[in-house]
């Protein structure tokens, strides 16, 4: 069979994993850490379950687990999981498991929380991402999408020279793999307006969705109420 997108995607995860958290935090200039802290500021309860979705390396649910929260953390691309299970200190209320957030292995309304950073971008079907965030989630439960989008008008010129030169060349170099960078900015500068992931989550059941613009808009939080 021909290789699916969710099978590029996974490759292409996998192809940079070793780097990933580095050229992350070079990146976004150390944004990334305080963009995941508006996560964790944003959940209206102490403790709990939360499932963190697409948990690449694990930095958000180490983060989420480091404050007491129970938290399982999913991924489609085991070498990323690998990654993230050498951080886990022994005895954090955390586990790692493979898993599609297509099709996510939880019964109905087993978390209070559903957290996804970095990764909207990356999904084909955000329709189906929603419906089944909101299916786990126990009633009056949240979500919270965190990812980077297009900032204020004034800043997008740089921006965009920033992502579409900058970004690739350096990633590249320390990653070996180009492509994988020049795929960031196109996600970024291609993804969906901010108003358009609300109107979808609206779609998907929540009740409830607030729009929060971090950093001028380079990253954005939403979340949702079920």
């Amino acid at each position: 069979m021909p290789p699916t997108p969710l099978d590029d995607i996974k490759s292409m995860f996998a192809s940079i994993s070793p780097t990933y958290d580095r050229l992350n935090a070079w990146f976004s200039l150390g944004l990334d850490r305080s963009w995941r802290q508006e996560i964790r500021k944003a959940l209206p309860f102490r403790g709990g379950e939360i499932l963190d979705c697409c948990t690449g390396t694990g930095e958000l649910a180490l983060l989420l687990a480091s404050k007491g929260y129970h938290v399982t953390g999913i991924d489609v691309c085991e070498p990323m999981l690998a990654q993230a299970r050498k951080k886990v200190p022994q005895g954090t209320p955390l586990e790692f498991v493979e898993a599609d957030v297509y099709k996510l292995p939880f019964p109905d309304r087993s978390f209070h929380a559903v957290t996804n950073a970095f990764s909207l971008r990356n999904l084909f079907n955000l329709r189906q991402v929603f419906r089944e965030t909101h299916r786990v989630l126990a009633p009056s439960g949240v979500a919270l999408f965190l990812d980077l989008t297009r900032p204020k008008r004034w800043l997008r010129p740089f921006h965009q020279l920033y992502l579409q030169r900058f970004i690739p060349f350096i990633g590249g170099l320390v990653s070996g793999n180009r492509k994988a960078y020049a795929y960031l900015a196109h996600s970024i500068l291609s993804f969906h307006s901010k108003e358009e992931i609300r109107d979808l989550l609206l779609e998907g059941s929540f009740r409830h969705v607030e729009i929060r613009p971090l950093s001028s808009g380079i990253a954005t939080l939403w979340m949702a109420v079920k």
